[in-house]
């Protein structure tokens, strides 16, 4: 080794460090198009509608400029990086989602120590995208399950989402830490924060589901895919009942009958259908929408009346239940 050293052998002088990766990472451009602009548009006003609320980034920069960092060093203490000679299997299917979504690819680690099945997406101002999956959830996946967990992950990384699921546990909106439980509330935080982030919760999974759409090879499989995610208390979402049950077949059965057909002035959708049920149609209806096929360019829309993503959007808006088309 000394010698190879002393003659300069190049390889030897190549940086490895996951610090440098992460640099690497960040000169990365950020792909954005308007024919790949998937985020439903309700959801997205509902984050600037977040952002304008008096008192946000004086909540959010306390929060980006300690507690976060100080969250994340839990998830990174025996984490492993995930890459081409690392866990390849997770590495390919990230891969192939940020390729489909057009996003950049966020750093992936696995967390070897903590037991309890968990994913964390962080994302914010001076911190590199970066998702961290614990060792447990990915043992206890199937691989089109890991495909619907990374995509959804790499979706809240490509939408800036992570700061608002970081902020729900300080305003009391999702499960925290004592930290988060203690945190002495900004006085000029409204209420309208909780309202607004209530919303934008059940938003952000319409979302969220459209990436995972565009990831999956078989996004027929959707319904079933949540299911199973749900049935192994697997949470992607806030304050998300994984108590819940439907079967797929019979909720795929009842959009094909009804919601598919129904023009959107006179879609309605019962008040007891289960958030779960309305995420189920709101992602089968983005299969009949252009932009799916603009991400998706190898499948083919020959079969299916497709429509422009401002329908798509209204119809969502119906089926979610967003105020002022309830």
């Amino acid at each position: 080794m000394s010698s190879a050293i002393e003659f300069g052998n190049p390889l030897l002088k190549i940086d490895t460090s996951f610090q440098s990766y992460l640099i690497l990472h960040s000169l990365t451009p950020k792909i954005t198009s308007e024919s790949v602009n998937y985020a439903f548009q309700t959801e997205c006003l509902s984050r600037q509608s977040l952002n304008n609320i008096s008192g946000w980034n004086k909540l959010v920069k306390s929060i980006t400029s300690s507690d976060m960092p100080s969250v994340m060093k839990r998830y990174f203490d025996g984490a492993v990086t995930v890459d081409g000679w690392n866990n390849t299997k997770i590495y390919d299917i990230a891969k192939t989602c940020a390729e489909r979504l057009k996003a950049r690819l966020p750093a992936i680690m696995i967390n070897t120590k903590i037991e309890k099945p968990e994913l964390v997406a962080v994302f914010a101002d001076g911190i590199e995208p970066c998702i961290v999956m614990t060792k447990t959830l990915v043992g206890m996946c199937s691989e089109e399950e890991l495909v619907f967990i990374l995509a959804s992950g790499i979706s809240k990384t490509h939408n800036n989402h992570c700061i608002y699921n970081f902020v729900a546990p300080y305003i009391g909106f999702a499960e925290g830490s004592e930290k988060q439980k203690n945190f002495t509330r900004i006085e000029s935080i409204p209420k309208q924060l909780n309202y607004i982030m209530n919303d934008w919760a059940k938003f952000s999974d319409i979302t969220n589901d459209r990436a995972v759409m565009v990831c999956l090879d078989e996004p027929e499989r959707f319904p079933h895919i949540l299911k199973s995610l749900m049935e192994k208390k697997i949470s992607l979402s806030m304050n998300y009942d994984n108590s819940e049950s439907f079967k797929p077949e019979e909720v795929i059965a009842e959009y094909n009958k009804s919601v598919k057909l129904t023009a959107a002035r006179e879609l309605s959708i019962p008040d007891e259908t289960t958030r779960a049920v309305r995420r189920v149609y709101c992602a089968l209806e983005f299969l009949n929408c252009e932009i799916y096929y603009n991400c998706r360019s190898d499948i083919s829309s020959e079969n299916r009346h497709v429509v422009n993503k401002p329908m798509v959007d209204l119809r969502c808006d119906i089926i979610i239940g967003a105020k002022g088309v309830e």
